[in-house]
């Protein structure tokens, strides 16, 4: 493999990890996107804090999210999760999850997904749902286990719900609607 092409191959990487680091990713999510070591990953957070002239990064330690009913715990998550949903739908990531297989992932199809996730930080004011739950949504949603989005019966908007659930409801907005 030439020389450029190294460099190239790096410079992905690095670039990938740097917009991980900024999304405030766990080491563990970085390591595996990226193939990183922990040393390289501590180096170019020190270089992201460093530079950094807005808000102070936190570091995020631990498991990455793995709870499912984080998404349903209040109406203003729900519609969080959908809007999140509809622009996880409209970038192609479920069509590319399903046939892509999780270890033949390329950096495009990272890359896409976070370019989908700052989009939702974009439309949603204040975001609650973090880049690793976004992403653990995605796998959730992949996998089918007990989750599935579905077209709310009145206004046609799509929302997550326990797929356990055998009647199609109304998504939360539309039953916010009907409560209030």
């Amino acid at each position: 493999m030439p020389c450029c092409d190294n460099r190239h191959w790096r410079n992905q990487r690095n670039e990938l990890a740097i917009r991980l680091i900024c999304h405030e990713v766990r080491n563990s999510t970085i390591r595996s996107w990226t193939g990183l070591s922990d040393h390289q990953i501590r180096q170019l957070c020190g270089n992201v804090r460093s530079a950094s002239t807005t808000k102070p990064l936190r570091r995020r330690r631990g498991r990455p999210p793995r709870q499912a009913s984080f998404f349903t715990r209040s109406p203003h998550l729900q519609l969080e999760t959908a809007q999140l949903c509809s622009t996880l739908t409209s970038c192609g990531l479920f069509e590319l999850a399903l046939h892509e297989p999780p270890e033949t992932r390329s950096f495009a199809y990272h890359q896409l997904f976070c370019d989908a996730f700052e989009t939702h930080e974009q439309l949603f004011a204040d975001p609650c749902i973090s880049f690793e739950h976004a992403w653990y949504l995605l796998e959730l949603l992949k996998h089918g286990r007990g989750h599935a989005i579905m077209p709310c019966r009145r206004c046609q908007g799509i929302y997550l719900c326990n797929g356990s659930s055998a009647s199609r409801r109304a998504c939360p907005c539309c039953r916010s609607k009907t409560i209030g």
